[in-house]
């Protein structure tokens, strides 16, 4: 048997991803498909527009066999944390040959020699990346211009490694080959452009939506993605006014010195958000104020989020183990429960039982659940449903 891996969002599920998914079978002739989807919180650090149960029966009907939620430990990560996660649950579960990726380019070789670049950080890279920095550039700006331009010292022109690494799919690409490098797994990277044709943006879709109504975007989204969202947002929208609210109420009482240990704090960017929270009463509107050329609004919102949700950077290098909760699964593939490793599950664990480090882990998503649950005013949405079947 052979199965392909698909690291996905589905915020929310698109004609786009429907294609993919489409082309891994064509490609691969693979006897299943099997998703590992961020849960409630997204790797932008904020809610998905409708919740990881609706997304998840969304993946079964448009081509998936199993999808396994991403621990928001990792989901809203920066790239590297959010591809380290991922693929260390894909290479824990069996027969595995490909990991499929959405991308902007159809150049597997040049995403292959960027990967082995960033691993190999040369003296002349981290000097460049260091000056950078020091100019006022961002980490993600520094860090592309410092591997285009060693780059360009293996023969790849500047030009071509600096537009490949300006698009957002293509820089994810690269941190999940490097992950697999980093576990010296034998997974193949199925790269698959993305098929503008078929789709606009995750990103984009939300926009209308949320703007107009489900009209507007119904030739972009299969139809259990157009149910779901027309569902949620009638029962149980995510409303931006209460996440604001309980994001200030939050930050308010959140000391400066838990946000200095959040993953992306760094250079005393903990005073400058405490500050700022004191006085402001808009969560939005504290982004704005607190946002610099080196602090991205990503960044940012990844360091109020994980002061909130206890994720740092102590709990990040404690973990050892792998954790991660089954979402949803077609009857057919059931078969296939029986040999996955243990803690991959889809029951709710004893937590008493458990490691550590995994124990810390579940408190994370009990949190992040509580969170998502009460801004959505979903008062029957419990941590541990039912498994998905279709």
């Amino acid at each position: 048997m052979k199965y392909c891996a698909v690291i996905c969002e589905y915020n929310p599920l698109h004609n786009g991803h429907r294609y993919q998914l489409s082309e891994i079978r064509k490609r691969t002739e693979c006897d299943g498909i099997l998703c590992i989807m961020s849960g409630d919180f997204v790797q932008r650090a904020e809610p998905a527009i409708i919740n990881k149960l609706a997304r998840t029966e969304c993946a079964l009907l448009s081509g998936a066999d199993m999808v396994i939620q991403l621990p928001t430990l990792y989901s809203t990560g920066n790239g590297e944390l959010f591809a380290k996660g991922a693929v260390d649950i894909i290479t824990k579960l069996p027969d595995i040959k490909y990991l499929a990726m959405g991308c902007e380019t159809n150049q597997t070789e040049i995403l292959e020699a960027l990967a082995n670049i960033q691993l190999n950080e040369t003296t002349s890279l981290k000097n460049t990346l260091n000056d950078n920095l020091k100019n006022g550039l961002s980490y993600a700006e520094s860090y592309a211009d410092a591997t285009a331009k060693t780059a360009e010292k293996f023969g790849i022109a500047y030009e071509m490694s600096h537009i490949t690494l300006s698009k957002p799919n293509n820089v994810l690409c690269i941190e999940y080959i490097k992950a697999l490098k980093r576990l010296n797994s034998g997974i193949i990277p199925l790269i698959i452009p993305r098929n503008n044709d078929v789709s606009i943006s995750s990103s984009e879709i939300r926009k209308r939506f949320l703007d107009t109504d489900i009209i507007e975007i119904k030739r972009y989204v299969p139809d259990c993605t157009a149910k779901a969202l027309t569902e949620e947002q009638q029962c149980h929208p995510v409303n931006d006014r209460t996440y604001s609210d309980i994001m200030m109420y939050a930050l308010k009482n959140t000391p400066s010195s838990k946000i200095k240990n959040a993953v992306d704090a760094s250079e005393g960017i903990q005073h400058r958000i405490a500050s700022v929270s004191q006085f402001e009463t808009d969560y939005y509107k504290l982004l704005s104020a607190v946002k610099t050329k080196r602090y991205t609004l990503s960044r940012i919102k990844r360091i109020c989020l994980h002061s909130i949700l206890d994720i740092n950077r102590y709990i990040i290098s404690d973990i050892t183990h792998t954790f991660a909760q089954i979402l949803g699964i077609k009857s057919e593939f059931l078969p296939y429960l029986g040999t996955l490793p243990p803690f991959i599950t889809a029951k709710a664990p004893n937590i008493e039982q458990l490691p550590q480090d995994i124990q810390k882990m579940l408190n994370i998503e009990k949190t992040a659940h509580k969170l998502y649950a009460l801004f959505t005013h979903n008062t029957e949405y419990k941590l541990y449903n039912r498994l998905i079947t279709i």
